[in-house]
C-alpha cells in the first residue's frame, strides 16, 4: 500500500515538472493568450523536429525552464505550423523574449554558451530596464612621439654603368674619375 501510494506520488510530480517547464503550443491564439496575458515574461523557441541545431538547443532550454520556474514562462513552438510565418522567424533555432504582450529581443542560432546567453537575456526582460551603466572607460596610453630619424648614412646607387653615391654632386665613377 505505502509503496503504491509513494510510487504514485513521484510519479505525478514527475508529470508535473514535465509539464510545468515548457508549453508546447501548437496554434496561434494559445500562443496569444499565453504572451499577452503572462505577468512574466515570456520565452518562445521556435523550432521543427528535423533540425539539428534545435535538437541541440532542446536539453538546454528544457534545462534552463527547469530551473528558473518563477523567472520566465517557457514555450516551444514548432515551426512546421502555418501561422509561424507571421512571427518573422527567419532561421531555427530561434528564441523569441516577450515581456508585456511585446517582443523585447531575439537570438537566432544559437551556438556555444546557450544557457549563459538565454540566461542573461532573461535577466535583462525580466529586470525590466535594461543596464543603462556604461562599464568605466580605460585610460588611454598616451602615445609617444615618434622619435627622430638619424640622418642615414651615404648610400651606394648602382646603375648598369657607374656607381653613384647620393650626398655628393658629382656623377662621375670614383675608381676611374670621370
Amino acid at each position: 500500500m505505502f509503496r503504491k501510494s509513494l510510487l504514485s506520488l513521484v510519479l505525478a510530480c514527475s508529470a508535473f515538472s514535465l509539464q510545468a517547464d515548457v508549453i508546447e503550443v501548437s496554434d496561434e491564439s494559445t500562443l496569444q493568450d499565453h504572451i499577452k496575458n503572462s505577468d512574466k515574461p515570456v520565452v518562445v523557441k521556435f523550432f521543427a523536429e528535423w533540425c539539428g541545431p534545435c535538437k541541440q538547443l532542446k536539453p538546454i532550454y528544457h534545462e534552463v525552464a527547469e530551473e528558473n520556474p518563477d523567472k520566465a514562462v517557457f514555450i516551444a513552438v514548432d515551426a512546421d505550423n502555418e501561422f509561424v510565418s507571421k512571427y518573422n522567424v527567419k532561421g531555427l533555432p530561434t528564441l523569441v523574449f516577450y515581456k508585456n504582450g511585446k517582443e523585447a529581443n531575439r537570438l537566432q542560432g544559437i551556438g556555444q554558451k546557450a544557457k549563459e546567453k538565454i540566461l542573461s537575456e532573461i535577466a535583462k526582460v525580466s529586470g525590466g530596464k535594461m543596464s543603462k551603466e556604461k562599464a568605466p572607460m580605460k585610460k588611454m596610453a598616451k602615445k609617444k612621439p615618434a622619435k627622430k630619424m638619424k640622418k642615414e648614412p651615404r648610400r651606394r646607387r648602382e646603375s648598369r654603368k657607374q656607381v653613384v653615391y647620393e650626398d655628393e654632386g658629382d656623377s662621375g665613377c670614383k675608381s676611374c674619375n670621370r
